[in-house]
């Protein structure tokens, strides 16, 4: 129980600290870390990648997406079943056409236009976060969504993204709670 409170906290401090970054510095901060995603070998080698489509408070990812499609990668985005607490990936050829406001008023696939994709089809997977620490300890929303999914990913990259100021020095992990291969910050 006492992991699950200082989690309970750290989302509070996250929160915060994401709130006081000004709408030009999330801007800036997040072009930085487009273009270090866009020169990783894994973002280059890949051929299956699966993103995500940003919250306010997140890195924003729409640069990266748009330059992922255009190097005819596929890309895949995930869609909540909020009933079955769980997301299920599907391909994503079209940021406008293919995305309809889903679960919690993300962007997600459109059902009846996007292909479902398997976790085992992915080369790369860029994992939002609240907070990551130096080990690819990540804490999330509280929902474990992405926890769940990324357990079923075997042989895919996982790679965090966030801003310098969701680094923590250690997140408390708990026997669910899935870890990312590396950070990438601004």
């Amino acid at each position: 129980m006492k992991k699950v409170f200082l989690k309970s906290l750290l989302r509070k401090e996250l929160f915060q600290a994401l709130a006081k970054l000004k709408a030009s510095s999330r801007r800036k901060k997040s072009r930085s870390i487009t273009v270090k995603v866009l020169g990783m070998t894994e973002f280059q080698r890949a051929r299956n990648i699966m993103a995500y489509m940003p919250l306010r408070h997140e890195v924003d990812t729409r640069a990266v997406l748009v330059k992922l499609l255009a190097l005819k990668k596929k890309l895949f985005l995930p869609a909540v079943n909020r009933e079955r607490e769980e997301i299920a990936i599907f391909q994503v050829k079209n940021l406008t056409r293919d995305l309809t406001p889903g679960s919690y008023g993300i962007l997600e696939p459109r059902p009846g236009r996007c292909v479902p994709g398997r976790p085992s089809d992915l080369d790369l997977v860029l994992v939002p976060g609240l907070g990551f620490d130096r080990k690819g300890g990540r804490l999330g929303h509280g929902k474990g969504y992405f926890d769940k999914f990324l357990r079923k990913v075997k042989r895919a990259k996982k790679i965090g993204i966030a801003f310098k100021e969701q680094i923590l020095e250690k997140i408390p992990l708990e026997k669910h709670d899935q870890r990312v291969d590396r950070v990438i910050t601004d």
